[in-house]
């Protein structure tokens, strides 16, 4: 200005670059009891966009430790009833009543996929009561919370194009049986049977997901499809993330049998890079884009009954905990690998699954990760030819 010239610069409206487009709401959106009952309904109002509309921010919610109920509608009532906020006053079929800073508010809930969820089975459901005071979360800990939110955001867009696309490969279990009353999951011994030189523990790790992606495409008869595999959240101290964040994402094979075990691992090593990159995705993605609340049962769909499990700790010095080599998941059978071991074991939720059976599942994986490293630059077409011989199909 003093030299009276003036440097004009485009605004780069795709990156937003006047406005960061990593930006979200404070918290998460997370509804905070101290504040007053107009600033909690002027949030609901700012983030409801319209059930049409895709909402790229995020939707209001009510922190429950355990799990998170997204606000459908807040109405802001004319009386107080506790001078302390966050309590509980009243649970209706359809509503809560709570204490906020000021006057209390009507709270209505939504499931993910959009339905109504009755506000009475919610707390029955956490075992919570008239007069109980609902969890606060501290100022550092929103702070925390609002930085793993914004560090997500620039890979939204990757991963609603992936979900919308996304069809899980459910095995076909011959021994398959429900028993709602056996939950407990079955840790079985760990598979050793390759003893390799000079092969980097992320090698052992592509051979062996090649080997199962294989086995898995001859089995179901298909090329291209996508398994539910584990990815590590941020630990925090106080806040469980996975309410918040996907603790699983779908990992894409496409087994192309015109081309060699080489370019199978290749693909398959890409698909890691791709999902280290883009990490995890905010739970409530679901219910703010229309096209995923449209697509055919997106929710119960983003169950697969074959899950990867990978322990990632290659490159740590520090051995991983007990409590980490045992996590819970829904799917009926996992393959968990130990890239330093060079193994993997099965884990098999609810006892579904006949332990001869799972005994031929290995025995067959581990045939095949012997044949495809056996000569890795013949087409895959060519090397199973001898699958019959194998006994594998």
């Amino acid at each position: 200005m003093t030299g009276k010239t003036i440097e004009y610069v485009k605004q780069n409206v795709s990156e937003r670059s006047f406005f960061s487009s990593r930006k979200r709401p404070y918290a998460g959106a997370c509804l905070q009891w101290e504040h007053s009952a107009e600033e909690l309904s002027a949030l609901v109002r700012g983030l409801s966009f319209g059930e049409r509309y895709r909402n790229p921010l995020c939707v209001p919610k009510v922190y429950l430790i355990n799990i998170i109920g997204i606000v459908k509608t807040l109405e802001v009532l004319s009386v107080s009833t506790h001078k302390q906020a966050g309590i509980l006053v009243d649970i209706a079929q359809n509503f809560w009543i709570v204490t906020t800073g000021t006057t209390d508010i009507r709270i209505e809930f939504i499931q993910l996929t959009g339905e109504d969820l009755r506000a009475d089975f919610l707390a029955d459901m956490l075992c919570i009561s008239v007069g109980d005071s609902l969890p606060i979360i501290n100022n550092s800990d929103l702070e925390d919370l609002t930085q793993e939110h914004e560090e997500l955001a620039p890979y939204e867009s990757f991963w609603v194009n992936r979900l919308e696309s996304f069809r899980p490969l459910n095995f076909k279990f011959d021994t398959l049986y429900h028993d709602l009353d056996c939950i407990f999951e079955i840790y079985y011994n760990w598979n050793l049977y390759i003893d390799i030189e000079n092969v980097t523990s992320e090698e052992r790790l592509v051979n062996i997901l090649g080997a199962f992606a294989v086995y898995l495409a001859l089995v179901n008869d298909v090329q291209y499809f996508y398994l539910d595999c584990a990815t590590e959240l941020p630990k925090h101290e106080v806040i469980d993330y996975s309410i918040f964040f996907s603790a699983s994402v779908p990992f894409e094979f496409n087994i192309d049998f015109n081309c060699s075990a080489l370019d199978l691992y290749s693909s398959i090593s890409v698909e890691r890079s791709i999902l280290n990159k883009f990490k995890t995705f905010h739970k409530d993605i679901i219910c703010r884009y229309p096209q995923l609340r449209s697509t055919e049962s997106l929710y119960s769909k983003y169950i697969c009954n074959v899950r990867i499990s990978i322990i990632d700790f290659i490159n740590s010095e520090v051995k991983p905990a007990v409590s980490q080599l045992y996590e819970k998941n829904n799917a009926s059978l996992t393959m968990q690998i130990d890239p330093v071991k060079g193994a993997f074991r099965w884990i098999s939720n609810s006892s579904h699954i006949e332990n001869a059976d799972l005994k031929r599942m290995a025995d067959h994986i581990i045939s095949l990760d012997r044949l495809l490293l056996s000569n890795p630059n013949l087409p895959l077409k060519s090397l199973l030819s001898q699958c019959g011989t194998l006994g594998i199909i």
